[in-house]
């Protein structure tokens, strides 16, 4: 039994605190040395020198595949001697585009213009207006949205332009084209595709998509 004497101004308290047994107080300065020994051993994460080198050699092997198989889209594209600059042929593109693929203009079609698809074509520049013209998509798909995106030249044909489309539109209205009614099915479509236009150096004006 301990005891600890408190003084204050006006007077002295005494409090007796016990002490705990010899036991118990054995086993807290055994667990104290466990767990002390135990904090020694916890492990020290190291790289080791094996690791470093094959870390390093992957980095030289994906540098080397970057340099060897990658292409330099920026510095292809400076070397280029197509007579129209990149950025004035997606502008060209786009005009084509915003005149209903030329239906609208036939002036930006060159004279040897051809319309190349997976299904439909080649179509030489008269036959291509003519079918284009009559086809009313806009009355079978009032709300179309085309959502043209991702516009670039090609670095290895500069005279090439590609985008993507990724079209959304319900098909509410008869679809009317190419001496044909398409009745309306209603249905959601959403279709995504990847397109190009070729442009000759000669007239500037596209050639078409091939």
């Amino acid at each position: 039994m301990t005891s600890i004497v408190a003084s204050t101004a006006s007077s002295t308290a005494s409090i007796r605190v016990a002490r705990a047994p010899a036991s118990a107080r054995g086993v807290a300065r055994g667990c104290a040395r466990v767990n002390a020994r135990h904090a020694s051993k916890r492990p020290i994460v190291r790289m080791k020198a094996i690791e470093a080198e094959t870390v390093s050699v992957e980095s030289e092997k994906v540098t080397a595949f970057y340099a060897d198989q990658m292409v330099d889209e920026a510095g292809m594209l400076a070397q280029s001697t197509f007579p129209i600059a990149p950025e004035d042929l997606i502008a060209k593109c786009k005009l084509i585009l915003a005149k209903n693929n030329g239906g609208e203009d036939p002036s930006l079609l060159a004279a040897d213009f051809k319309f190349v698809a997976p299904v439909v074509g080649p179509l030489k520049k008269e036959p291509f207006l003519a079918a284009f013209q009559s086809f009313k998509l806009d009355e079978g798909f009032p709300e179309a949205k085309f959502n043209y995106y991702h516009f670039r030249v090609d670095p290895f044909e500069p005279s090439r332009v590609w985008y993507d489309a990724r079209f959304f539109g319900t098909n509410t209205g008869d679809l009317i084209g190419g001496g044909f009614i398409f009745i309306s099915i209603v249905q959601a479509i959403r279709m995504t595709t990847s397109c190009r236009v070729l442009f000759n150096s000669h007239h500037r004006h596209p050639q078409g998509d091939e």
